[in-house]
């Protein structure tokens, strides 16, 4: 986005542009066969005269999302729905429901709120519609973000995520595209669909699956073999992000490539950013937590999402208390 450009008309350039339809979503579980047969049109979804349907938000291989209007309460939602060819697997159902269960346990400003959901076929779920587009959206748009909105906005999904962790789940899929806004800019944490529960192993969440998005994949989740997936993923995941948010680029580049021995060889490999991969000028502290988060080795990353708001919050205050020691000088 031009930065010249009059903030009044940055917000409406960024407000058409977030209203786009969204991209078919890159999230893999490997072993798993894509579908074949596509998903219902808006018009067969509606139920009974509650739901009016607006249009499709988005599409990809598990299904579709809507918006609706929900004529009872007079409010905006999202409707999820599973591709009706998965709907015949338990297994898909489970792992499709599995994203109401726990979000609907997280009351959280940073996470989207569920509001019902329908175990039917196929199944539905309700849930808060964002009218502020998704994080990757805002990164294609302007990216690379000025350091304090970046970091603002990774503490918002430090904050969910922490709220995540703390019931014991792990959501293996963080991505930008997985990060929407509310109107005000609130940024929001979605998508639970293929989140892994420790306590329930061998269950529907094995650990053994290859699952997330490549580009966004900690390199314990394409060899897992040797270490427990554990909250260290997501904090990975969140470096990623931030490191895009900053610098405008992706740190992993795996290409169209959906083989796991290809994209270990990259994710794997792929040594911390130097100094000449972030931007000039760039906070020695921040390049020290992207640094910290990104290390291969888990036991080497911050311990915990509250671990990595405590580093934030001191950049953000050095940088204010910088700023305002600059503005004060004579």
């Amino acid at each position: 986005m031009n930065q010249d450009l009059p903030l009044a008309q940055k917000i409406a350039q960024w407000l058409k542009w977030s209203s786009l339809e969204t991209r078919p979503d890159k999230t893999l579980v490997i072993g798993t066969s894509p579908s074949q047969s596509g998903v219902d049109e808006p018009h067969q979804i509606a139920q009974g005269k509650r739901y009016e349907i607006i249009r499709t938000l988005g599409k990809g291989a598990f299904g579709m999302v809507m918006l609706a209007r929900d004529n009872r309460l007079g409010r905006m939602v999202a409707i999820k729905q599973l591709s009706p060819d998965r709907s015949h697997s338990r297994a898909h159902i489970d792992r499709f429901l599995q994203e109401a269960r726990i979000a609907a346990q997280l009351d959280h400003p940073n996470i989207v709120a569920i509001y019902d959901v329908e175990d039917i076929t196929p199944p539905r779920i309700f849930m808060e519609y964002l009218s502020g587009g998704n994080l990757e959206q805002l990164i294609e748009f302007d990216a690379p973000l000025p350091v304090e909105q970046a970091l603002k906005i990774i503490l918002a999904v430090l904050s969910g995520l922490h709220a995540v962790h703390q019931l014991g789940v792990i959501h293996r899929d963080l991505k930008p595209s997985n990060i929407l806004f509310d109107q005000k800019g609130t940024p929001k944490i979605s998508d639970f669909g293929v989140a892994y529960l420790p306590q329930e192993h061998g269950g529907i969440n094995d650990p053994d699956d290859i699952v997330g998005t490549p580009e966004y994949m900690a390199p314990e989740q394409l060899d897992n073999t040797e270490f427990r997936l554990d909250v260290r993923t997501d904090l990975y995941a969140a470096g990623l992000i931030l490191f895009e948010m900053l610098t405008g680029k992706r740190f992993h580049d795996i290409g169209n490539s959906d083989n796991p021995n290809h994209m270990r060889q990259i994710i794997q490999k792929k040594p911390l950013p130097g100094e000449h991969d972030f931007p000039l000028g760039l906070d020695p502290s921040c390049r020290h937590i992207i640094r910290t988060l990104l290390q291969p080795d888990p036991n080497q990353r911050y311990s915990s999402a509250s671990e990595v708001i405590h580093a934030v919050k001191q950049v953000l205050a050095e940088n204010k208390a910088s700023t305002t020691s600059t503005i004060t000088d004579p």
